[in-house]
Protein backbone atom coordinates (compact mmCIF):
# COMPACT_ATOMS: atom_id res chain seq x y z
CA UNK A 1 0.00 0.00 0.00
CA UNK A 2 1.18 3.57 -0.59
CA UNK A 3 1.82 5.60 2.55
CA UNK A 4 1.56 9.39 2.88
CA UNK A 5 5.10 9.75 1.46
CA UNK A 6 3.98 7.75 -1.61
CA UNK A 7 6.25 4.87 -0.68
CA UNK A 8 5.21 1.24 -0.59
CA UNK A 9 4.39 -0.05 2.86
CA UNK A 10 3.59 -3.67 3.68
CA UNK A 11 0.18 -4.36 5.19
CA UNK A 12 0.54 -6.69 8.15
CA UNK A 13 -1.76 -9.49 6.99
CA UNK A 14 -1.00 -13.17 6.39
CA UNK A 15 -0.19 -14.02 2.77
CA UNK A 16 -3.28 -16.22 2.43
CA UNK A 17 -5.72 -13.57 3.74
CA UNK A 18 -8.39 -12.53 1.25
CA UNK A 19 -8.12 -8.71 1.11
CA UNK A 20 -11.59 -7.14 0.78
CA UNK A 21 -10.80 -3.42 0.91
CA UNK A 22 -10.14 -0.45 3.15
CA UNK A 23 -13.03 1.11 5.06
CA UNK A 24 -12.65 4.06 7.45
CA UNK A 25 -8.95 3.45 8.05
CA UNK A 26 -9.41 -0.28 8.54
CA UNK A 27 -8.02 -2.98 6.24
CA UNK A 28 -10.79 -5.57 5.93
CA UNK A 29 -9.87 -9.18 5.10
CA UNK A 30 -11.16 -12.74 5.35
CA UNK A 31 -8.67 -15.07 7.00
CA UNK A 32 -7.87 -18.39 5.33
CA UNK A 33 -5.78 -19.59 8.29
CA UNK A 34 -5.69 -18.81 12.01
CA UNK A 35 -3.86 -15.53 12.75
CA UNK A 36 -3.36 -13.19 15.74
CA UNK A 37 -5.88 -15.15 17.82
CA UNK A 38 -8.51 -15.03 15.06
CA UNK A 39 -9.89 -18.21 13.46
CA UNK A 40 -9.73 -19.11 9.77
CA UNK A 41 -12.86 -17.88 7.96
CA UNK A 42 -13.22 -14.79 10.16
CA UNK A 43 -13.67 -11.30 8.75
CA UNK A 44 -11.07 -9.10 10.46
CA UNK A 45 -10.06 -5.46 10.51
CA UNK A 46 -6.51 -4.17 10.78
CA UNK A 47 -6.41 -0.55 11.96
CA UNK A 48 -3.92 1.27 9.74
CA UNK A 49 -3.06 3.82 12.43
CA UNK A 50 -2.43 1.43 15.34
CA UNK A 51 -1.93 -1.94 13.58
CA UNK A 52 -4.48 -3.39 16.04
CA UNK A 53 -6.43 -6.40 14.77
CA UNK A 54 -10.11 -6.79 15.61
CA UNK A 55 -12.73 -9.39 14.81
CA UNK A 56 -15.46 -7.96 12.60
CA UNK A 57 -17.46 -11.16 12.12
CA UNK A 58 -16.72 -14.82 12.72
CA UNK A 59 -19.05 -17.26 11.01
CA UNK A 60 -20.38 -20.21 12.99
CA UNK A 61 -19.99 -23.86 12.11
CA UNK A 62 -22.69 -23.88 9.39
CA UNK A 63 -22.11 -20.34 8.13
CA UNK A 64 -19.82 -19.03 5.39
CA UNK A 65 -19.13 -15.53 4.14
CA UNK A 66 -20.14 -15.12 0.48
CA UNK A 67 -19.34 -11.47 -0.20
CA UNK A 68 -18.20 -8.24 1.43
CA UNK A 69 -19.23 -4.78 0.17
CA UNK A 70 -18.70 -1.33 1.59
CA UNK A 71 -21.34 1.34 2.18
CA UNK A 72 -20.96 4.77 3.76
CA UNK A 73 -21.81 3.71 7.31
CA UNK A 74 -21.57 -0.09 7.17
CA UNK A 75 -19.77 -3.09 5.81
CA UNK A 76 -22.34 -5.22 4.00
CA UNK A 77 -21.77 -8.96 4.28
CA UNK A 78 -23.77 -11.70 2.61
CA UNK A 79 -23.54 -15.06 4.32
CA UNK A 80 -24.91 -18.51 3.76
CA UNK A 81 -26.35 -20.03 6.92
CA UNK A 82 -27.63 -23.60 6.71
CA UNK A 83 -27.76 -23.17 2.90
CA UNK A 84 -29.85 -19.99 3.24
CA UNK A 85 -28.66 -16.57 2.04
CA UNK A 86 -28.70 -13.67 4.49
CA UNK A 87 -27.36 -10.08 4.56
CA UNK A 88 -25.77 -8.28 7.49
CA UNK A 89 -24.67 -4.70 8.10
CA UNK A 90 -21.56 -4.43 10.27
CA UNK A 91 -20.44 -1.17 11.83
CA UNK A 92 -17.84 0.02 14.30
CA UNK A 93 -19.58 1.64 17.28
CA UNK A 94 -17.59 2.86 20.28
CA UNK A 95 -14.69 0.58 19.39
CA UNK A 96 -16.83 -2.57 18.99
CA UNK A 97 -18.09 -4.22 15.82
CA UNK A 98 -21.87 -4.51 15.80
CA UNK A 99 -23.88 -6.72 13.46
CA UNK A 100 -27.42 -6.03 12.26
CA UNK A 101 -29.58 -8.25 10.07
CA UNK A 102 -30.71 -6.16 7.06
CA UNK A 103 -34.04 -8.00 6.87
CA UNK A 104 -33.59 -8.84 3.19
CA UNK A 105 -35.31 -11.94 1.82
CA UNK A 106 -33.87 -15.23 3.02
CA UNK A 107 -33.98 -18.76 1.70
CA UNK A 108 -32.45 -18.15 -1.69
CA UNK A 109 -29.61 -16.56 -3.60
CA UNK A 110 -28.92 -12.99 -2.48
CA UNK A 111 -26.34 -10.78 -4.19
CA UNK A 112 -25.49 -7.21 -3.19
CA UNK A 113 -24.00 -4.96 -5.86
CA UNK A 114 -23.53 -1.30 -6.63
CA UNK A 115 -22.69 -0.54 -3.01
CA UNK A 116 -20.28 2.34 -2.47
CA UNK A 117 -18.37 3.75 0.48
CA UNK A 118 -19.79 7.14 -0.56
CA UNK A 119 -23.46 6.33 0.07
CA UNK A 120 -25.73 4.07 2.16
CA UNK A 121 -27.96 2.76 -0.61
CA UNK A 122 -27.31 -0.28 -2.81
CA UNK A 123 -28.94 -2.68 -5.24
CA UNK A 124 -29.36 -6.41 -4.74
CA UNK A 125 -30.87 -9.38 -6.52
CA UNK A 126 -32.76 -12.26 -4.98
CA UNK A 127 -34.21 -15.51 -6.22
CA UNK A 128 -35.04 -18.99 -5.00
CA UNK A 129 -36.77 -22.08 -6.30
CA UNK A 130 -40.23 -20.46 -6.30
CA UNK A 131 -39.32 -16.76 -6.56
CA UNK A 132 -38.06 -15.47 -9.91
CA UNK A 133 -35.00 -13.23 -9.91
CA UNK A 134 -35.79 -9.70 -8.80
CA UNK A 135 -33.76 -6.50 -8.88
CA UNK A 136 -34.21 -4.55 -5.67
CA UNK A 137 -33.09 -1.24 -4.19
CA UNK A 138 -32.23 -0.65 -0.53
CA UNK A 139 -32.17 2.98 0.60
CA UNK A 140 -30.28 2.64 3.90
CA UNK A 141 -29.89 0.33 6.87
CA UNK A 142 -32.96 1.98 8.42
CA UNK A 143 -34.97 1.82 5.17
CA UNK A 144 -37.10 -0.76 3.45
CA UNK A 145 -36.25 -2.73 0.30
CA UNK A 146 -37.99 -1.75 -2.91
CA UNK A 147 -38.48 -4.17 -5.83
CA UNK A 148 -37.60 -2.47 -9.11
CA UNK A 149 -38.10 -5.32 -11.55
CA UNK A 150 -38.89 -9.01 -11.32
CA UNK A 151 -38.53 -11.69 -13.96
CA UNK A 152 -41.78 -13.35 -15.04
CA UNK A 153 -42.72 -16.45 -13.07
Amino acid sequence: MLNEDKKLEKINLPLDANFQGIWKGQVIAILRSDWEGQKAGALVALDLATQAVSEVYTPGQKISILSVSFALENILVTIQENVQGKALALSLQEGKWVSKDLGLPEGGVLSIFSASGLRSNFFYTFNNIITPTSLNYYESVEGKPLTIQSAPA
